[in-house]
């Protein structure tokens, strides 16, 4: 019978994104509890379809929110449309924990669509046609000299890997090309061989209404604590002064950091609007009051994963995890994954009874308040206090933008959608001690924080 119970933790894995015919895939927009109006994909969609020349738009979601599975169902759109989706993981390519360049958002555009290519299009090639790795081995040739130290360039299968895990390499080849203005050909480099993979792509398959690219991954790019603030200057780079080295020869999609979209000059200006995946909305935004939509949603999550009847003798307390989500996929399965854990830890027979399982979702609840409560620091509770109290984001001051990116990084600050777009803190943030505290303070109240 604890086969059960480990069957159905390991059914709460969030790791990996599900496919776009994935049984287990939920869509919340179309259960009306992923904001009214527009279906972001839909919006992605249409955009590309009636468009006469290619387009440029960003995509962004909370990491877990289920925004690559989302992309993975416009990928399958696409597909029965007649265009050609090539998804990219930048994770594939690129050290997300370095401040990017532009120039590294094209290389992995360049590798990735190079890497669909050789595996899909090899009919449509001709012996003209060079690799990405190739043509950038050619371009930097076998050595660069660097301070007077000669730093050699490994041949084209190995160039990858050596950009991606030797920053130190990458760093002093970047700094060598920008000495010697060469680093906007870099650019344009890039920029030639998405011409010829049009030419190729089209030529394989001549039916295709176009390649769509579609960037998954880059909203991870964040730094560690040295290098956070950087990391942040320099996507706000790409999307703002470098912006015209994005304008590719085909439709894109490239997924940005939510905190992207409340910057004070914004990234939306002259690539468009930042189209946003919301979390599913479990409370009015008004009243406070439960939703229950929302609710039935997030059990359909677990329901679409295993045998209800057989796991649980009452699935009622599953409604305290829930709201203690906040609508975020990701850490309703996290939470459900530690449920079945202690379960199984504490040798509970399935279906788990209802009071049993009460205990468990209080303590689960609690370690998580604890975990959220650690990196919250005196400087943070002033914007997570108007956060609360507005629902909204403040924009009064650009160094508040920096600070507020740090509480989108950390999920304390969640975003929603029900006719506009509004923010509240994560419930898990909002039950930390310190924080229930400064919300009394501001309220000109004192009670006990809540559990």
């Amino acid at each position: 019978m604890i086969d059960i119970l480990r069957d159905a933790m390991n059914a709460c894995s969030f790791q990996s994104p599900l496919e776009a015919d994935d049984s287990r895939r939920i869509d919340l927009h179309a259960l009306g509890v992923r904001g009214t109006g527009y279906d972001p994909i839909i919006r992605l969609q249409t955009v590309i379809q009636t468009s006469d020349d290619p387009t440029q738009q960003m995509f962004s979601g909370f990491i877990g929110s289920g925004k690559s599975t989302e992309l993975r169902k416009l990928a399958a759109n696409l597909k029965r449309e007649g265009y050609t989706p090539i998804l990219i993981d930048c994770e594939e390519y690129l050290n997300l924990n370095m401040p990017p360049r532009v120039n590294d958002l094209l290389a992995a555009t360049a590798a990735g669509v190079d890497k669909f290519i050789q595996e899909n299009c090899q009919g449509g090639i001709t012996a003209a046609f060079k690799s990405y790795w190739e043509r950038l081995r050619a371009f930097l040739g076998s050595e660069v000299e660097i301070e007077g130290v000669t730093l050699k360039v490994p041949e084209a299968v190995e160039l990858q890997l050596k950009l991606t895990q030797d920053v130190s390499f990458k760093t002093k080849l970047y700094n060598h090309l920008e000495q010697n203005g060469r680093l906007s050909d870099l650019a344009k480099q890039c920029h030639e061989f998405l011409d010829e993979a049009v030419a190729v792509l089209s030529n394989a398959c001549p039916d295709s209404q176009g390649m769509v690219i579609i960037l998954d991954s880059f909203e991870k790019v964040r730094g560690d604590y040295v290098r956070a603030e950087k990391v942040r200057h320099a996507v706000e780079t790409i999307f703002v002064r470098d912006r015209r080295w994005l304008r590719l020869p085909c439709h894109v999609i490239f997924t940005v950091p939510s905190w992207l979209t409340f910057f004070a000059f914004g990234a939306a200006a002259e690539l468009g609007r930042v189209c946003i995946l919301p979390m599913c909305r479990l409370m009015d935004q008004h009243s406070g009051k439960r939703v229950p939509q929302g609710f039935a949603a997030m059990h359909k999550i677990i329901e679409k994963r295993m045998s209800m009847e057989q796991v649980f003798g009452d699935i009622e307390p599953l409604d305290d995890l829930i709201e203690a989500s906040g609508g975020y996929p990701r850490d309703f399965l996290r939470m459900m994954h530690e449920v079945f854990l202690m379960a199984i830890m504490d040798k509970i027979e399935p279906p788990i009874p209802s009071a049993d399982l009460s205990r468990l979702v209080t303590e689960v609840i609690s370690a998580q308040i604890e975990v959220y409560d650690k990196p919250i620091f005196d400087e943070d509770l002033p914007l997570l206090v108007k956060v609360a109290k507005t629902h909204d984001v403040p924009r009064a001051k650009r160094a508040q933008a920096f600070r507020l990116a740090e509480l989108f990084d950390h999920h304390f600050v969640l975003g929603y959608r029900n006719g506009q777009e509004w923010y509240d803190l994560h419930p898990l943030v909002r039950r930390s001690p310190k924080v229930q505290a400064a919300l009394q303070e501001a309220n000109g109240k004192k009670s006990k924080p809540r559990k």
